[in-house]
């Protein structure tokens, strides 16, 4: 439920552009980083998931994230310094509420 709602407040008219963009690359970046990390080499990833690992941990995948990236940069080199700071505890959110993901849904195992 926290995610869901933290996700819904991007759709409020008052998120900037500077805090969607830095938050749209960070979730995007975080599955490419965990899905490229289930590809490596010597990792025990199941079978049935190798094929949507490969697809969403791909060097392609990771260009898309990069270019996210430098348009996010370009955003925040120009932002106030309101909406930068913003931007810093929605990338901050993103971080904390994925470990909580990962942490919970490892705990299930």
């Amino acid at each position: 439920m926290v995610l869901i709602r933290f996700l819904q407040s991007f759709s409020e008219p008052e998120i900037s552009y500077v805090v969607a963009i830095t938050t749209f690359w960070i979730i995007e970046t975080v599955y490419q980083d965990s899905f490229a990390f289930c590809i490596e080499e010597g990792n025990k990833t199941p079978p049935e998931l190798l094929g949507t690992c490969q697809r969403w941990g791909s060097p392609e995948f990771k260009q898309y994230c990069q270019s996210l990236q430098r348009i996010a940069d370009r955003c925040l080199a120009e932002a106030s310094a309101d909406a930068a700071r913003s931007a810093e505890e929605a990338f901050l959110r993103v971080l904390e509420l994925e470990i909580g993901f990962w942490d919970m849904s490892s705990s299930r195992s």
